[in-house]
Order: structure tokens, then sequence, then C-alpha cells
């Protein structure tokens, strides 16, 4: 509601003040302003490519770290925990290893156990940035999201009568140009953090495809032979390109801010101080849209009745001390309606996302198998954290946890502690990340 009353603000504040301009003396106001707000801009747009830039440099580093590490581990890494686990061979090994083969790295058991070549193979890579990676993508003071929260090209000390309803037009449009980047941010943090997992997955592929395609007597020497050999071998350049695809991920990300920022808000500043057509008159509208913004902004409303009272008693008095009481009354009134309000509305909230609804059943039903199998658990996370559904506090408890199935153990501690309202969003995030494992459980 907030953001439908600051939009309509913005745009009626702009029609507002274009049919009340009379005089042509404001051009040259609105061309001075025009070039300080341009100015502005490329100084904000500077500022946030040089943040963006630095954290370029920083995740080079930390991957260059994570590239040799891998270049000294991988071998014995895949051979203890995929290729030839310590206690298990023969022909049931046998079996789950042509698994991994035939799906690209990854299988998972009748029974939930997972066994995953790609993320072996990725792991030091994946823990060389993790603490960056928190840093820039997760709520803090240091991720792109405070940088762009803190992006503005608008003068707060601007209180030109004429041009404030103009940059009230601006400050709208800039709200929700940032509200879409950061949603944007969301998307491609994924894809960024995915992307070296993905990378080892194709460089492993052709040895993939190899060894699935060996039979007969000794396949399991052969196929682990193939898997080794093709490890060794790649190793000098696996690891380097998977580097280099983040590195290519995060400076398109930091590309599309930079341009998204300059292209819409030049268009924005031009909209708001040259758009000189021909309007309807829509002051009626104007005031009630300005009256609900103040007070959605917290701005301070005259009281009507109050503003009768005052002439009576304050020309050069002191307000009479039964004059107080009535505007406390009416301030104790208007709070005690206000928590009526919230009440509610959290009453209606809780109603509505009853355990019954679809989604909140579904994850209490199968909590088990869920448990069990849910192996995009950081990818869900991110969106109940996007969403504010879990805290800081909780996701990195979820993100510390050793196993998919910990981490949703843990997942499950929130969700029976948030109610019906985050199983429900749990529920949404689930369709989104494990499509085929929701269609498999819903199935009769």
């Amino acid at each position: 509601m907030r953001d439908y009353v600051n939009g309509a603000y913005g745009i009626l504040s702009l029609v507002h003040v274009v049919n009340h301009e009379i005089t042509k003396s404001m051009e040259t106001e609105k061309e001075k302003l025009h070039k300080l707000l341009e100015q502005r801009l490329e100084d904000e747009l500077q500022n946030i490519d040089q943040f963006m830039s630095d954290i370029h440099m920083e995740f080079d580093k930390c991957l260059s770290a994570g590239v040799l590490e891998s270049e000294k581990t991988c071998v014995t890494r895949a051979k203890e925990e995929v290729i030839a686990p310590k206690g298990k061979g023969g022909g049931g090994y046998h079996q789950t290893l042509r698994a991994v083969c035939n799906g690209q790295g990854f299988c998972r058991s009748t029974n939930g156990v997972k066994t995953n070549m790609n993320a072996s193979l990725s792991s030091s890579l994946c823990d060389s940035i993790k603490k960056m990676f928190s840093k820039t993508f997760k709520k803090s003071q240091k991720s792109i999201s405070a940088k762009i929260d803190n992006f503005s090209i608008l003068l707060e000390s601007y209180d030109e009568e004429t041009m404030f309803p103009r940059l009230a037009f601006l400050k709208t449009e800039e709200h929700k140009l940032k509200a879409d980047l950061k949603n944007e941010i969301v998307q491609r943090k994924k894809t960024i953090y995915s992307s070296l997992t993905k990378s080892i997955m194709t460089s492993m592929l052709p040895s993939y495809i190899e060894a699935s395609d060996v039979h007969g007597k000794g396949s399991l020497k052969r196929m682990q032979d193939i898997l080794e050999s093709h490890i060794e071998s790649s190793k000098s350049t696996m690891f380097h390109d998977a580097k280099g695809k983040m590195l290519t991920l995060l400076a398109k990300l930091r590309e599309h801010i930079v341009q998204e920022l300059r292209s819409k808000l030049k268009e924005a500043v031009k909209q708001s101080l040259h758009n000189e057509l021909p309007l309807p008159d829509i002051s009626e509208h104007y005031e009630i849209v300005k009256s609900a913004h103040e007070k959605m902004m917290s701005k301070p409303i005259t009281d009507v009745e109050d503003e009768k009272r005052v002439p009576e008693h304050s020309s050069g008095k002191e307000t009479t001390s039964e004059q107080v009481p009535l505007r406390n009354n009416r301030n104790d009134e208007k709070t005690k309606k206000k928590k009526k309000q919230k009440k509610r509305a959290k009453d209606v909230l809780a109603g509505a996302l009853s355990p019954e609804i679809p989604g909140a059943a579904f994850v209490d039903k199968h909590m088990s198998a869920l448990i069990k199998r849910v192996t995009m658990v950081m990818a869900i996370a991110d969106d109940l954290l996007g969403e504010d559904m879990i805290q800081d506090e909780m996701y990195s408890i979820i993100d510390v946890a050793e196993t998919s199935e910990k981490k949703m153990r843990v997942m499950y501690k929130a969700l029976r502690s948030g109610g019906p309202l985050i199983k429900s969003a749990f529920y949404t995030a689930l369709q989104t990340n494990e499509p085929n494992l929701v269609n498999d459980l819903a199935s009769p």
C-alpha cells in the first residue's frame, strides 16, 4: 500500500506542478536543477561502479586461492568421496558410480543418500568465497543491496516550492528502480553461486559420458580410471574456467546495475523537469493522495479542528490547559484504533494462511521426505530471507549445517516456530527450486 501511494503521489505531484506553473521564469531554475541532478547521478554511479569493482577484485583474490587448493586436493578428494570411497566396492557401488555418470555427476539412492561428484570437486572453490559471498549478497551493511539502498541523486535540502513536486516524482521513480534492482540481485546471486558447480559439471561431462558406456567384467575399475584420469588431466584448466565464469557473471551484474541506474534515472530526470504536455486538472485527487502519503511517511498533519481553535487563543497568548487534553485524547484514540487495526489484520492473515491450505498442509504432511530429499536448501533459504520470513541468524545456522539433511532439520525448526505464514512461503520456494520433488510427493 505504501508503494502504491508513493507511486501515485509522485505522478500526481508532477501533473500538479506542471498545471500550476504560469511563468517562464522557472525555466532557468529547471535547467540548473537538471544539470545538478545529472552531475549527482554521474558521481553516484562512479561511486557504485567502484564499489562493484572492489567486490570483483576481492572475489578474484578468493577464487585464485580456491583454484590452487582445488588443484592440490581434487584427485584425492574425488577418490575418497565419490570414485572409490573406503568400505564401498563391488557390484553395489558399481551401480552407484554408474548412476553418478548417467546423472552428469549426481545421483540419489532410493533411501535418499546423495552422491555428487561436481559438488565434491567444487567444494574448495565454494569454501574460498563463502565469507565474501555472504557479505556481498546477504543482508549486511556491506552488501550490494545496502549500497543500492543508499544510492540517491535527490537533494534532501532542496525545498523550492515549485520544484519539490517534481522531485517527489523523481523520488518515486528512484525508489521503484532500486526495488527492481534488488529483486534482480536476488535472482542473479543464485546463478552466480551455482556457476562453480555447473562449470565443473561441464568440464567433467566427457568423462561421465565415456564412463557410462563402459560395461562388462572389470567395468568398475575402468570407470574409476576414466574419471580419475580426466580429473588429473583437466585440473589445470577446469578450476580456472569455473573461476572465470563466476567473475564474468559478477562483471555482468556490475554492468547491469550501472546501466539501469544511468538510463532509467536520466529518463526520470527528463520527465520530471521537462514534461510540459497539456494535462488534466487533478487538484482534488492530488490533495487526497498527498494527505495519505504524509500519513504513511509519518509527516505531521495539522488537524482541521485544531487549526480552527488555535487562532481563538493564540494571538500573543499561551495555549490554555483546556486545549491540551483535547489533542492528547484524540491522539490516544488514534493510537488505540491503529492497534485494533493491526490486530485485526494479523488475525485475518493468520486465518487466511491456516494449516488447511495446500501449502502448509503439504509441508506438514511430507516433513520426513522433504528433510531427506530436498537438495536446494540454500536456494530456498535465500527466497525466505528475501521475503523476510527468516532472519539473518537463522539463515546462518542453516548455512553452516554440514549436510542438506541437517540444513533441512534446522529449516523445519524455523517452519514450526513461524507457523502457517512461513510454511506457505516455504512451499512457494519449494515449487520454484524443487518442482520435480513437489510433483513426485503430490502424486497419488
